[in-house]
C-alpha cells in the first residue's frame, strides 16, 4: 500500500541549499523515487523550496497544500485526524515537520494541534533532521529484508565491512549512544511493555536514562508513589465490593495495575544488570530538565517520550523545554512521541541488525562524519564507471545537480552580501567541465520559469529576480591560463560567462598558471597581488579536480616544464582549483617554479565557511585528488556520483592519512 507523508519546515530550516529540509530531501530523494514512492503533501513554502533547489521536479506524487498562514497545517492535521477513524483508510502515515525552536510560528495553536493529533492517532511525527534522517535510513536499509533489489539501495549505503575500516565507532552505533525513556503516567505500562518486547535492542545502548517513576519500573521496582495509589484503589474497591457494587472505573484501574505488574515482571526476567536504567528525578522534580541538559551537552542521542495528550500537567513548561532542546540546531536528536512509532522504529532496527548493521550508514552520512562535508549525489544506479566523461549521461547528471546547488548558494549568499552592502566574490577554476557547469547555471532560471508556468496556482510566485540575478557578484578566475587552443578551458572566460549570466562583473588573469620563476615570476607577481585581496574575500569557489597529466590539456601550447612535472610525479596526489596538492591536502612546494592562482590557505578558509564546492566524479583517476582535497580541508561540498564517492572512501580506508 502506498504510504502518505506530510512534509514542511519553518522558513529558516528550508531557506538555502544547505538548510536541513533541502539536505534531507536531497539525501533521500532516491529512496522515495525508486523504493518507497510515497504520496507527499508539502505546504506551499516547502513545495516552492523543493522546486527552487531542483528536487522532486518530475515526481508524480508530490502535491502542494496551502501555506501555513492560509490553513495548510489545518488541512494536514485533518488528514491526521482521519487516522483515528475506523471507517476510513489511513490518510497519513508520517508527518515530517522541521520545527525551528526560535520561530514563534512553531508554537501557534495549529502547529501544537498537529503534533497532538499525531500522538493521539499514533501517526509518526518527526520534528528534526536527525529524526527524519534516521527514520528514512532505517526504512531504506531494511527493505533488503523484504527482498528489494532497487538499484538505489546498494548504491547509497556504505557496506558494513568498509564502514568498520573507516570508523572506530560507526555513526549511530547504539553502543556509543545514550537513549532516554520517558512516559507519562497513563503510558507507563506502554513503555514497560515496549522495553520488554525490545529488550535486546535497548540493551545495545551504552546508557539508558529515564525519569523517576518510569525509571524505577524499568529497573523492576515499584516506587512508593505507585504502591500507595494501588493500595488506595484496592481499599476503595473492597469497600464497594462489600456494598455489592464495584464501579467500572475501579475495575479498569485494578486491571491496569495488574497489567502493569505483569509487564514489570516480564521485563525483570530479562534484565541481566541492575539498575538497568539511570533513573533521574521525576518530571515534576526536574527530571525532564536534567535530560534536556544531557541532550545539550551531547550525552543523550535519542529520546522516546510516550506522551499523554489528554491530561494537563503542572510541569508542562519542563516538558516543552525538553522538546525544544531536542530541536535546537547543533543539539538536535532523534525523538519519537508515541508507542506505535517507537515500535515501528524498533522493528526496523531489528531488521537492520538481521542484515548485519544496527546503524546503517549512507554515503552522505559517511562524508559528514569523516570530513564534515556535504555530499551531493547525481545518479542512483552505481553501476560501473563511465570513461567518456563529458559525453556520458552520468557526467551530465552531475553537472545538472551541481548547477542547481550552486544557483541556490549564489542566490542565497548574494542576498546576504547585498543586505550588508557588500559584493559576492565567486571564484572559478579552469577546464571544459567548469565551462559546462557555467552554462548549466545559466539554464537554471529558464527551468524555474517553466516550473512557474506549470504551477500557476501557487499563492506566491516560484520565481523572483532575487533568486536569478546577483548584481553584486564579482566572478574571479581561481588560476591563470593554461595556454589551451580552446578558450573555453580558461578560468577567465568561465568567470566572464558566470558574471554575464548573473548580471555581475568579472576579473581576468591572463597569465600562465605555472612557470619558472626566472621567466614568469616577475610578470606574474603584480597581477597575483592585485587579485589577492579578492581571493582572500572569496565567498564561493567552484572547482574540479584531476590526477596528474603530462600537459594541462591535449591542445596546450605551454606544457608543464619537464622539471616541474618530475617534481609533481614525486609529490602530488592531483590538482584542485589550479593548484597541485599532496596526499595530505597540502600544496606542493614548487621550488623554483611559480604558481599563478588562488593560494591554498584562501581555499581552506572558504571551505571552513561552507563555500568550497568541488565537482568530481565518474572517472576513477580523479579519486586520489578528491581524497587529498577532503583530507586537507579544502572542500565543504562534494558533487559526485555514488560509484566515485564509494571509491574515495575505499581509497581512504586503503591509504590511512
Amino acid at each position: 500500500m502506498q504510504e502518505t507523508l506530510g512534509l514542511f519546515a519553518n522558513r529558516a530550516l528550508r531557506d538555502g541549499p544547505d538548510s536541513p529540509l533541502i539536505r534531507f530531501v536531497r539525501e533521500f530523494e532516491p529512496y522515495w523515487r525508486e523504493v518507497q514512492q510515497p504520496r507527499i503533501y508539502a505546504l506551499e513554502g516547502t513545495f516552492r523550496a523543493l522546486l527552487r533547489h531542483g528536487l522532486l521536479h518530475d515526481y508524480p506524487y508530490l502535491y502542494a497544500l496551502p501555506p501555513g498562514r492560509l490553513g495548510g497545517i489545518v488541512a494536514l492535521t485533518d488528514r491526521v485526524v482521519a487516522n483515528g477513524r475506523a471507517d476510513v483508510p489511513r490518510a497519513m502515515d508520517c508527518v515530517i515537520y522541521f520545527m525551528d525552536s526560535r520561530d514563534p510560528t512553531s508554537l501557534l495553536p495549529d502547529s501544537v494541534a498537529l503534533k497532538r493529533e499525531c500522538v493521539v492517532t499514533g501517526t509518526t511525527f518527526l520534528a528534526t533532521h536527525a529524526s527524519a534522517a534516521e527514520w528514512n535510513a532505517l526504512a531504506w536499509f531494511s527493505t533488503r529484508a523484504a527482498g528489494s533489489d532497487a538499484p538505489a539501495l546498494g548504491a547509497h549505503f556504505v557496506d558494513t565491512g568498509l564502514a568498520r575500516k573507516l570508523f572506530t565507532t560507526l555513526p549511530g552505533d547504539p553502543a556509543a549512544q545514550t537513549i532516554a525513556l520517558i512516559a507519562h503516567d497513563s503510558k507507563k505500562r506502554d513503555m514497560v511493555e515496549f522495553a520488554a518486547a525490545h529488550h535486546d535492542l535497548l540493551a545495545r545502548y551504552g546508557r539508558r536514562l529515564a525519569t523517576g517513576t518510569t525509571g524505577a519500573l524499568l529497573n523492576g521496582e515499584y516506587p512508593a508513589r505507585l504502591t500507595r495509589s494501588w493500595n488506595e484503589t484496592e481499599d476503595e474497591a473492597a469497600l464497594f465490593q462489600a456494598l455489592g457494587r464495584k464501579p467500572a472505573r475501579l475495575e479498569r484501574a485494578l486491571q491496569e495495575t495488574a497489567a502493569l505488574k505483569r509487564a514489570v515482571a516480564d521485563l525483570s526476567g530479562k534484565l541481566d544488570t541492575r539498575p538497568w536504567v539511570e533513573a533521574q528525578p521525576s518530571g515534576p522534580r526536574g527530571g525532564d530538565i536534567q535530560i534536556a541538559e544531557e541532550v545539550r551537552v551531547g550525552r543523550c542521542h535519542k529520546l522516546l517520550f510516550f506522551e499523554d495528550p489528554h491530561v494537563s500537567r503542572e510541569h508542562e513548561a519542563d516538558i516543552q523545554l525538553l522538546e525544544r532542546t531536542t530541536r535546537i540546531p547543533g543539539y538536535e536528536v532523534s525523538c519519537l512521541h508515541d508507542a506505535a512509532s517507537a515500535s515501528r522504529w524498533a522493528e526496523r532496527m531489528a531488521r537492520c541488525m538481521e542484515l548485519g548493521s544496527a546503524s546503517p550508514t549512507t554515503l552522505v552520512q559517511a562524508y559528514r562524519a569523516l570530513w564534515g562535508v556535504e555530499l551531493i549525489l547525481a545518479g542512483t544506479d552505481g553501476q560501473g564507471e563511465a570513461q567518456a566523461v563529458p559525453a556520458g549521461t552520468a557526467w551530465n547528471a552531475l553537472v545538472e545537480r551541481a548547477a542547481w546547488y550552486l544557483h541556490g548558494l549564489i542566490a542565497q549568499k548574494s542576498r546576504e552580501r547585498l543586505a550588508a552592502g557588500a559584493n559576492l566574490r565567486v571564484a572559478l577554476t579552469w577546464g571544459r567541465e567548469m565551462h559546462e557547469l557555467a552554462l548549466a547555471l545559466g539554464a537554471v532560471p529558464e527551468r524555474l520559469a517553466a516550473l512557474e508556468r506549470s504551477h500557476a496556482g501557487l499563492h506566491q510566485p516560484l520565481l523572483d529576480s532575487a533568486r536569478t540575478i546577483a548584481p553584486n557578484l564579482v566572478a574571479l578566475p581561481a588560476t591563470g591560463t593554461i595556454g589551451a587552443a580552446d578558450p573555453k578551458n580558461e578560468a577567465s572566460l568561465n568567470a566572464a560567462l558566470l558574471a554575464r549570466q548573473f548580471g555581475g562583473s568579472a576579473r581576468t588573469l591572463p597569465l600562465y598558471a605555472y612557470g619558472e620563476d626566472s621567466l614568469h615570476g616577475a610578470a606574474t607577481a603584480p597581477l597575483c597581488a592585485e587579485l589577492a585581496g579578492d581571493w582572500r574575500l572569496a565567498d564561493i569557489v567552484m572547482s574540479t579536480c584531476d590526477g596528474l597529466r603530462p600537459h594541462f590539456s591535449e591542445n596546450a601550447r605551454v606544457p608543464i616544464p619537464s622539471g616541474l612535472h618530475a617534481l609533481l610525479e614525486r609529490e602530488a596526489a592531483g590538482e584542485i582549483a589550479g593548484m597541485y596538492i599532496t596526499q595530505a591536502g597540502q600544496s606542493v612546494d614548487l621550488g623554483g617554479y611559480y604558481h599563478t592562482g588562488m593560494p591554498r590557505d584562501d581555499l581552506a578558509r572558504v571551505a571552513r565557511a561552507g563555500g568550497s564546492v568541488l565537482m568530481a566524479g565518474v572517472q576513477p583517476r580523479r579519486a586520489p585528488a578528491a581524497l587529498a582535497a577532503l583530507r586537507g580541508g579544502l572542500v565543504s561540498t562534494l558533487v559526485s556520483d555514488p560509484a566515485f564517492a564509494r571509491r574515495v572512501l575505499e581509497l581512504h580506508a586503503e591509504q590511512p592519512a
